[in-house]
């Protein structure tokens, strides 16, 4: 979805409604633009002179009505500018809720189909800031364009019964108005400048508050580094989004305030200074003066608009800047790939940043690769290595996250590539270090509730966590619960190839003896690719392969006969 503007964003979206919005906001803005004409001409039998004429008079429950006929006529006007209003912002409010569900769920989108690189390099705290702000602020820029389009049209009536009314006047007043829009449009422009800074601004807030919540346990072990990380980041980040914000919310009060009194302003003109160098009566006097008055109100909801309509144009360009960020992968249009037996890794190169235009040692970014190995079905590999030695980005190539660079990636016999990347994807589940844990068991498959509270007896969780239809009963549980329970899932998901990043960290020696040498080989004896990463070098005797890294290169493959271990009896989903 490409975002323009936001007339035509909901034009596009739902043509039929927001014409329907337009049109009864115009007949608003009609009827309230002839209520003060119609006033006027309750009066004399000629609008043009203002003459007062007698009137008669109507009792209707014994209350006198002057010109029952005007008064009837009046009333309707009123009905009509009300009920027209309240039908072009309910249209409105319901297409820019509608509007604001597409613009998110076209974001879900582009995220579920986009790479995870991409995903990484923007970063989650702008995601944040995305839905909770840019969002909120396109709809409330919606919801002024009903009040905008009925204002315009009262000051377009109004300045049509002024033309009428005395032709010198209104030239002098659309001239006043022309000066006036130019004078406003100067700080309005430097109002919206301190906007953007304020939106720019408010990425960097929420990158703070993202890293508050995933470092508050680091930040609670040290008193200076709490104090300095509160205070340079958190307070400093909050004063300059509030220091942005507070000069463009000035700089646009004062100009609304200038719009406001300048019809004031006019009147002044016109009493004191336009009386003196053409010929106007005073009735006529007196009418423009209510005119102007009249157009007071109309003209302060334009100038409120303006704000609000300049923040949501800033927020529409953000999120359509956003957007290019994600492009689609293109990893959906075949279902399955053909039966395999191992995963082949052929000369591939992976680097952390964009683009690669070489593979030369001199290249900024980590590099990872030359990767020459096989993963099999039937088999275990350790993946081991220091800190930042490229295991978890093999892991991630492995699973199809990353896209190599160059390279070739075989499963069995097939290429992967774009076309057939998804149906790849879905042979693997995976556990990484940073794992999610979702509170339901997702997709469409129907569980045995027994099966499934027989897992939860064998992973020592019965006592802590039910399922419920689809659903986990709770996931406040520890740390080595919660990646048991993970484990659990992704054991139902009764996958081709099991990817483990450092799952037994958090495990106690029990759970962590029954992962090495029960339920790998369980997953093994059904024939599985299992790929496991860990610095549990007392395990590595149990790998059919095992894969030295460093530096991002391989230094070494290994292979190894373990011997036949003890088979944990699980339930076979």
């Amino acid at each position: 979805m490409k975002l323009t503007s936001l007339l035509s964003l909901f034009s596009q979206y739902a043509p039929h409604s927001i014409f329907l919005s337009v049109l009864t906001g115009l007949g608003a803005g009609f009827a309230y633009s002839l209520v003060i004409p119609l006033i006027l001409l309750v009066y004399t039998p000629d609008p043009l002179s203002l003459e007062t004429v007698s009137s008669g008079q109507t009792v209707i429950w014994n209350i006198e009505i002057a010109h029952i006929k005007m008064a009837l006529v009046f009333l309707l006007l009123c009905l009509c500018f009300l009920i027209m209003r309240i039908c072009s912002q309910v249209i409105f409010m319901r297409v820019s809720l509608n509007i604001a569900k597409k613009i998110r769920t076209d974001i879900y989108h582009r995220i579920l189909n986009t790479s995870l690189s991409n995903i990484e390099s923007f970063g989650s705290a702008r995601l944040i800031a995305m839905f909770s702000t840019d969002i909120g602020n396109i709809c409330m820029g919606a919801r002024m364009l009903p009040d905008l389009i009925v204002s315009v049209v009262t000051l377009s009536g109004a300045f049509i019964f002024l033309f009428f009314l005395n032709v010198n006047i209104f030239w002098f007043v659309i001239s006043s108005v022309i000066i006036g829009a130019i004078t406003y449009q100067l700080p309005a422009l430097a109002g919206n400048a301190f906007l953007r800074k304020s939106r720019s601004e408010t990425d960097s807030l929420y990158m703070n508050i993202n890293s508050l919540v995933y470092g508050v346990k680091e930040l609670k072990l040290d008193r200076e580094k709490r104090q300095d990380f509160l205070q340079n980041d958190l307070i400093d980040s909050e004063e300059r989004v509030i220091l942005a914000d507070r000069k463009a919310r000035t700089i646009h009060i004062v100009a609304a305030s200038y719009g406001e009194i300048f019809s004031l302003f006019v009147i002044g003109c016109i009493a004191f200074i336009f009386v003196n160098y053409t010929s106007i009566t005073v009735t006529e006097l007196i009418g423009v003066t209510m005119i102007l008055l009249y157009i007071a109100s109309p003209v302060g909801t334009i100038m409120n608009a303006v704000p609000m309509l300049a923040m949501a144009k800033i927020s529409l360009r953000k999120i359509n800047d956003s957007l290019q960020n994600f492009p689609d992968e293109n990893a959906g249009s075949i279902e399955k790939i053909p039966v395999w037996n191992a995963i082949h890794f052929r000369d591939v190169y992976f680097q952390y940043k964009l683009s690669l235009s070489n593979l030369s040692e001199h290249d900024d970014g980590f590099l990872v690769g030359p990767l020459n190995f096989s993963i099999k079905k039937g088999e275990v590999t350790f993946i081991v290595g220091g800190n930042g030695s490229g295991k978890s980005t093999i892991g991630k190539l492995l699973t199809l996250h990353y896209s190599a660079d160059s390279g070739e990636i075989f499963f069995g016999s097939e290429l992967i590539n774009h076309q057939n990347m998804d149906a790849a994807r879905n042979n693997i589940s995976a556990i990484y270090s940073d794992y999610y844990l979702f509170n339901r068991l997702l997709g469409n498959r129907t569980m045995d509730s027994s099966e499934v509270e027989s897992l939860m007896r064998d992973f020592g969780l019965s006592e802590k966590v039910h399922l419920s239809g689809n659903r986990f009963s709770t996931l406040s549980l520890s740390d080595g619960q919660r990646k048991r329970l993970a484990l659990l899932v992704s054991y139902l998901d009764d996958k081709q190839f099991y990817l483990f990043d450092e799952w037994a960290a958090d495990q106690d020696p029990t759970f962590k003896s029954i992962f090495y040498h029960s339920i790998l080989p369980h997953l093994k004896k059904q024939n599985k690719a299992i790929v496991v990463i860990s610095h549990d070098d007392r395990y590595f005797e149990l790998a059919d392969q095992l894969i030295e890294m460093e530096d991002g290169q391989i230094v070494q493959i290994s292979n190894s006969q373990p011997e036949n271990q003890n088979i944990f009896c699980l339930t076979t989903p």
